[in-house]
């Protein structure tokens, strides 16, 4: 799960709800 705004919020990446 890379993400910036995902479940956790915590990651590094811009893809918001994945």
């Amino acid at each position: 799960l890379y993400a910036g705004i995902n479940i956790s919020g915590t990651n590094g990446e811009v893809m918001p709800g994945q």
